[in-house]
């Protein structure tokens, strides 16, 4: 089977757009040299460590590979199977354009369940909660956060606050305190969703587990996948590898998110992250479903490499990993 990408890794902008009713806000500098660096590798061949199979297509005029631009012929359509990183309005065009129909959830489900606030209270840290207004937003951020554990990047405890809409390493903003800038930022964020509020914590191991919506309801889970591991996590070496009942919380996790994508109305493919992180006291907490995402995301292939053709399978299983 041929799949035709488009690699739309602005598809949150887009879909924040879309519900606010406002222009797409275009990302900075470092976000566009984080998405052309990751449109790269995902544009890469399957042995060099990125998804594209033999005869399979880039609708991305930002790959490196060749790109179709223009619609196909009949014949070059033949068995394409079109997949966008998100299925959103402007990728259902794109590849129109190319004379696929690109399937996806209704842009209110999309939304939805890309939204950080449907699944803030999934397994939420101490002290977070989500803002919708400025007035909620400041009463939270002038709370005492967490104290830190003293073995991070920094000693001083803070908020993190992140926009709705938003994907990793973008849309956030971390706050000691309550100011004008952070009063500016929240403004601007607020015009296009509430506002997630979470403490900083001091993050050692960061894990990821990857599932499949199919349209009909079924769902199936990939494997939990470690990658990002602190080698110097604890003062006496790395941090034991997850025990069993670690593992079976963030496959839960998975389901449990995968069953409420379904219920949204939402189809297709979704990625669950969850991370170690230490405590004041020096404990390690395990802390699932910090962030989800209803779309293919950038360790899906590690994960889940059995979910990135059509499966074949009509009962929900959890693969084992």
């Amino acid at each position: 089977m041929r799949v035709a990408w488009l690699f739309n890794l602005d598809a949150e902008a887009e879909l924040a757009a879309l519900r606010s009713g406002a222009a797409p806000r275009p990302p900075g500098a470092p976000a566009r040299r984080r998405q052309a660096a990751a449109r790269a590798q995902l544009a890469r061949g399957v042995g060099e460590g990125g998804w594209i199979g033999p005869g399979d297509l880039v609708l991305d005029p930002g790959a490196p590979h060749p790109c179709v631009t223009g619609s196909l012929p009949d014949k070059d359509r033949s068995g394409i199977t079109p997949r966008a990183w998100s299925p959103t309005p402007s990728a259902k065009a794109a590849m129109g354009r190319a004379g696929l129909a690109l399937e996806g959830p209704p842009l209110e489900a999309l939304i939805c369940a890309n939204a950080r606030e449907t699944f803030a209270s999934l397994d939420p840290l101490p002290g977070s909660s989500v803002a919708d207004s400025l007035v909620d937003l400041r009463a939270a951020v002038e709370e005492a956060p967490l104290p830190r554990s003293g073995l991070g990047a920094s000693s001083q405890p803070a908020w993190v606050l992140r926009r709705s809409l938003s994907c990793a390493g973008g849309g956030r903003l971390v706050a000691e305190g309550w100011d004008a800038g952070v009063a500016s930022w929240a403004a601007s964020a607020l015009e296009q969703g509430p506002i997630e509020v979470q403490p900083l914590v001091d993050v050692v191991e960061e894990y990821s587990i990857h599932g499949w919506v199919h349209r009909g309801g079924e769902l199936r889970c990939g494997s939990v996948l470690c990658w990002r591991s602190a080698n110097d996590a604890s003062p006496g070496g790395e941090l034991a590898p997850l025990v069993d009942r670690e593992r079976a919380r963030i496959k839960g996790s998975a389901l449990e998110v995968g069953a409420r994508l379904r219920g949204l109305g939402y189809f297709g493919p979704f990625g669950v992250d969850a991370f170690r992180w230490r405590r004041a006291d020096g404990v390690v907490r395990l802390q699932v479903g910090t962030d989800i995402n209803a779309r293919w995301t950038l360790h899906f292939a590690r994960g889940a490499p059995e979910l990135m053709r059509p499966a074949s399978g009509h009962q929900e299983h959890l693969a084992e990993g």
